[in-house]
């Protein structure tokens, strides 16, 4: 599987995108599970309908599934992204899309296109990038661990997804999130010897 790692919606690198999917089927299962935190639900509707269209300038056909749906459903989860050679995570709380991908199963489908040779491709940016690494450790100081949205008895896990050996730190140094504290968190990263990479808004991870 191909990635496509950006810190802020779809960055600088859309022609490269766009080359990375000119095999696929153009068919992407769209999730925005990591912004199943907020409760200004208009908001969270605008902010998708720009991820969605940011993505479909691009000639994509997007497909946008809420794994909530799916808990507990892997099966069924599975029947509705077979199709969809794209898989695409927006931003938001890291702990939180995974708590989401663990409940549904996404991530053993993850895991499973990891391994493949097929032309499947990964893209998200800030916490759909960061999701991958693995360990949240560091992530903590930028996203609420102890977010629940699903229910209080959800398990806080530490451990990211370990599809690439390093943690994608988004929004480097940028003006739009300056409340971020992602210097505290490169400091975390670095003190635990873990292996990061830190990107600014607009700078994508390509990973083929």
């Amino acid at each position: 599987m191909k990635y496509y790692l950006s810190s802020f919606r779809t960055g600088n690198e859309t022609d490269k995108l766009v080359k990375m999917t000119h095999e696929t089927n153009k068919k992407v299962a769209f999730f925005t599970n990591a912004m199943d935190y907020m409760d200004d639900l208009e908001t969270r509707a605008i902010i998708e309908g720009h991820d969605k269209g940011d993505l479909t300038s691009l000639g994509l056909e997007v497909n946008h599934i809420d794994l909530r749906d799916y808990f507990g459903k892997e099966k069924e989860l599975r029947a509705i992204v077979e199709p969809c050679d794209v898989i695409w995570c927006v931003g938001g709380n890291s702990f939180v899309l995974l708590q989401a991908m663990r409940a549904t199963g996404l991530d053993k489908i993850m895991y499973e296109r990891h391994e493949s040779q097929e032309k499947y491709v990964y893209g998200g940016f800030s916490a759909g990038a960061s999701i991958l690494g693995p360990t949240l450790k560091g992530i903590h100081l930028t996203d609420e661990p102890d977010v629940k949205p699903y229910g209080h008895e959800t398990e806080v896990r530490w451990d990211g997804l370990g599809l690439t050996d390093f943690v994608v730190v988004p929004h480097y140094r940028s003006e739009l999130f300056k409340d971020l504290d992602t210097e505290e968190a490169i400091k975390t990263l670095i003190n635990n010897k873990t292996l990061f990479k830190a990107i600014e808004d607009g700078e994508v991870i390509i990973i083929e």
